[in-house]
């Protein structure tokens, strides 16, 4: 075994106090030395536990570094096992171009509506300025901050409750099933009206009036609202649509203010003609 510390000075000092009277010296010198050799050994002892825990704690994270490795392989392999099986190369080439070759529209679509709604609560869309400014835009914040416009996002889901982007949608029924007492045979066209889903008095309260508050007071049902579809097969570009329409809004509400360029009285699904805007610059 190694030499202790203690030890090694005990060596050093019998010279001095003699071998027999190390431990029996009553003098101050003698009182200092041994409080000393108790300091070191004590501090040897401590040093030791440390490196001790020290070795027992690498060893630990370097197991743990291994289970997690050896995890991610196996995570790894399982997705290209389910990508492979579920759908393939040219399937998912297919829906990537699909969503980015559409979602555009559907983002579009919510914007020109939440500003149309806009220019007839002028109230609102003071609220959602004053909320725009308070949100950083630099390229480095403004996703981070998208959380904090909390109250431009009832405003555009409310919108889009109203005036959905897609007033309803198809689903192919792959084998015969009873759903509410109907039949619905297998390879026909199931149809469920979003419009109409949206607007229902039996979920919606003063259905036909422009609440966005309701969407951080009232208790939503799940089904009953749907502007990108329901369940396994919602859109899948709905998230990155999201992004986008809070991203614009935000920046055109910091710097503008929008109204009607000729007034319309009277609510619609789809209009004949386009709706014009006026834009103006903000001053602060």
């Amino acid at each position: 075994m190694l030499q202790t510390r203690a030890s090694q000075l005990s060596t050093l000092i019998e010279p001095m106090v003699g071998k027999h009277n190390t431990q029996t010296l009553e003098s101050e010198k003698a009182k200092i030395i041994r409080s000393t050799l108790e300091k070191v050994e004590h501090t040897d002892k401590s040093l030791r536990s440390v490196i001790k825990h020290t070795q027992h704690f690498i060893k630990d994270l370097t197991t743990k570094k291994d289970q997690i490795m050896q995890t991610q392989k196996e995570l790894l392999k399982l997705s290209k096992t389910v990508i492979s099986e579920v759908i393939s190369g040219k399937e998912f080439a297919n829906m990537s171009a699909s969503n980015f070759r559409h979602h555009y529209e559907t983002t579009a679509i919510a914007i020109s509506r939440t500003l149309f709604m806009l220019t007839q609560q002028s109230t609102i869309q003071v609220k959602c300025q004053a909320e725009a400014d308070k949100i950083q835009t630099n390229e480095n914040t403004i996703l981070q901050n998208l959380d904090s416009a909390e109250y431009i996002t009832n405003v555009v889901k409310e919108t889009m409750r109203l005036y959905p982007p897609t007033p309803f949608a198809a689903r192919l029924v792959q084998e015969t099933a009873i759903v509410g007492g109907y039949e619905l045979p297998k390879n026909s066209t199931l149809l469920y009206p979003i419009f109409s889903i949206h607007q229902n008095k039996k979920y919606w309260e003063n259905s036909c009036e422009f609440i966005p508050e309701r969407f951080s007071k009232q208790t939503i049902y799940p089904l009953s609202y749907c502007p990108f579809g329901l369940g396994e097969r919602v859109c899948p570009g709905s998230h990155l649509a999201w992004v986008e329409i809070k991203i614009i809004l935000i920046l055109l509400l910091k710097n503008f203010t929008f109204t009607l360029s000729t007034p319309i009285s009277e609510s619609f699904i789809w209009t004949k003609d386009d709706i014009l805007l006026k834009i103006r610059k903000r001053t602060f």
